[in-house]
């Protein structure tokens, strides 16, 4: 009868860390995982948006819908009013996500994994991060006369927004290194290293987080001065893309 009881009873399992050899538990496991869950939730807000921005800008333009677009606006007015409607949408497709997950958490009783702290740092980097990414493709989309233009041209960029990704597990085992400080400074990519730091660690010294802000804000107002020159001449240009002379 001992051993059928025994038989019967739920069988408990330890966590170990192959490593340290000391046991884990399941939180501190999904500690490594929440901050991926972030950074790809803030990326496909941020790129997946922005692409849409590239092909309108592309469509108009083979179109000559802009033409008639810039008979009420300037080119300004027009790519700043674009990228705003983007960001309105992003925002609102990251609430829905955010709130999925969030109520995914709640009715598994892991409220824990998504706190009001790294939501208000979700907030807080997609917004720069977004308008960055959306200036550079609507400047991309303006000198372009194709899908597949445009794609090589975007390209670099594309490739540097996977280097988080790749790097993800590095930087969220140790967030506070020389190469997750480092990569916090390269603007395309400063919102995913940054949020995969602050939900890894949420002491990230307050000075970090205020620099790494001033880094993306003045990329954010040159990318869209750039681009507006970009825009002004390149949105009216067709067959080639305006060379750096004429921009």
């Amino acid at each position: 009868v001992e051993r059928v009881t025994r038989l019967q009873s739920p069988v408990g399992f330890r966590q170990v860390d192959v490593t340290s050899g000391q046991e884990t538990t399941g939180s501190e496991l999904t500690r490594f995982m929440t901050p991926f869950a972030f950074m790809f939730l803030l990326f496909m807000g941020t790129m997946t948006i922005s692409q849409g921005l590239l092909t309108s800008v592309i469509e108009e333009k083979s179109s000559r819908v802009v033409e008639v677009l810039l008979s009420a606006v300037s080119p300004t007015q027009l790519m700043g009013g674009k990228i705003l409607g983007m960001v309105g949408v992003g925002a609102v497709l990251l609430t829905i996500w955010g709130g999925v997950g969030y109520g995914g958490a709640l009715a598994r009783d892991m409220s824990y994994l998504v706190t009001p702290y790294q939501l208000t740092y979700l907030v807080l980097y997609f917004v720069p991060g977004f308008l960055l990414t959306s200036a550079f493709l609507a400047a991309v989309g303006a000198a372009c006369n194709s899908i597949k233009e445009a794609q090589s041209m975007a390209a670099p960029l594309t490739l540097l927004t996977i280097v988080p990704m790749m790097l993800w597990w590095a930087i969220t085992q140790n967030p506070n290194s020389t190469l997750s400080i480092v990569l916090s400074y390269i603007p395309p990519i400063t919102p995913f290293v940054m949020i995969l730091r602050v939900c890894a660690d949420p002491e990230i010294p307050i000075i970090e987080i205020v620099a790494t802000q001033a880094v993306l804000w003045v990329s954010v107002l040159l990318t869209i001065w750039l681009a507006g020159k970009i825009f002004r001449v390149g949105v009216l240009m067709y067959g080639k893309p305006p060379s750096p002379r004429e921009l």
